[in-house]
């Protein structure tokens, strides 16, 4: 009956919970009847490696230029830049056809790792001899290993930073972000994580959904991104912009952590909208999903749970026959004051539901 802890912000690790099974949409009948149906298209192998096409390389960087002292830079330091001139050449030239870009994801795996994060520092004047739509597989490549670094990011904090990722997520093309989709999430992220820490997250909203609707392979798919998404339009008080995710069918749940937010999160955009039926259905579904130990989502979840079902119908109904018994079991266990509350609330004495809420006021609040 213990309660599973988040291990980061969005929540508790996956591995506690079941994916759901059969196909329903989620937001009109039960989530657990959502179909997983995992969809990792195979990268084809590289072909024999032709000569990109011959384009001008960008300017050296400040850091492979001699100082203005006179003292040139190490060999091993103009040897990396040199090396970044040329994979720029090949993300220039290899850019075109699916044969190309098989190529180049090739290329672009060789130089992933220590050849570029070693010298991340160096890597964004570069990206202005890219074009984020056209060179989208390389340009997500040079972008993920810059933001990786969090001494870049601290140097480059919001401004210009902030503009390029964030044009980038509306710019790029979907063929070519899918092919590298993990580096495509880790720059989504980053760009939540910095619209959050300069207390802006409607700068957020509008390049998370265009990424939202690029990673996915159709409407039915739900995504890392969408809690991401939801989670930045509620903060902002923007949402009625959740809705343009949340009025999609989903059938393909992937991830089910991925699914306990999305059902949180859209809950509470309903609520801040009144849409208290919409919202039961998506508190529904993260209460009665499968599971095989409680998470803290699923907690949080009953708790507006109970809370909704009395503004919306004045009684809390019990637990269907399908929801888990984990959840049966320890739920209630875990939020007594909820319980409590909807038993004050069914003897329909206000002042004593009056006195109930201000004697437990400090519970509620935490």
């Amino acid at each position: 009956g213990q309660i599973t802890s988040p291990k980061s912000p969005n929540g508790p690790d996956s591995s506690d919970v079941e994916a759901p099974k059969n196909k329903t949409p989620l937001g009109r009948s039960r989530a657990h009847k959502s179909t997983i149906r995992r969809s990792s298209r195979p990268v084809s192998s590289p072909p024999t490696r032709r000569k990109a096409a011959s384009r001008t390389a960008p300017d050296q960087t400040p850091e492979s230029e001699p100082s203005s002292k006179g003292k040139a830079p190490s060999a091993a330091a103009a040897a990396a830049m040199e090396s970044v001139e040329a994979l720029v050449a090949h993300i220039q030239g290899l850019s075109g056809s699916a044969d190309e870009l098989a190529q180049l994801h090739g290329l672009l795996k060789q130089a992933d790792g220590d050849a570029l994060r070693a010298h991340s520092a160096g890597l964004l004047p570069f990206l202005s001899h890219l074009h984020p739509g056209a060179h989208s597989l390389g340009y997500l490549y040079l972008l993920d290993s810059f933001v990786s670094s969090s001494a870049n990011l601290r140097a480059h904090a919001g401004g210009d930073l902030l503009v390029t990722v964030a044009d980038f997520l509306t710019s790029c093309s979907a063929d070519q972000i899918r092919m590298a989709p993990d580096k495509f999430l880790n720059v989504c992220r980053v760009l939540k994580n910095e619209v959050m820490q300069l207390n802006a997250p409607i700068r957020g909203i509008a390049p998370l959904r265009a990424a939202v609707r690029k990673i996915q392979t159709s409407s039915e798919q739900l995504t890392p991104l969408h809690a991401e998404y939801l989670m930045l339009c509620l903060l902002a008080k923007q949402y009625k912009a959740g809705l343009s995710v949340l009025e999609d069918d989903i059938f393909e749940v992937d991830q089910p952590k991925d699914l306990f937010l999305y059902c949180y999160y859209g809950a509470m955009i309903y609520i801040g909208l009144k849409k208290f039926r919409k919202a039961l259905e998506l508190l529904h579904n993260a209460v009665t999903a499968p599971m095989s130990s409680l998470n803290a989502i699923t907690v949080e979840a009953y708790k507006k749970y109970v809370l909704v079902s009395l503004i919306q119908s004045g009684q809390v109904p019990s637990f269907p026959k399908y929801t888990s018994s984990t959840a049966q079991r320890n739920l209630k266990n875990h939020t007594q004051i909820y319980v409590d509350l909807s038993t004050c609330y069914g003897t329909g004495s206000y002042s004593d539901l009056e006195t109930f809420i201000q004697s437990n006021a400090e519970a509620f609040q935490t």
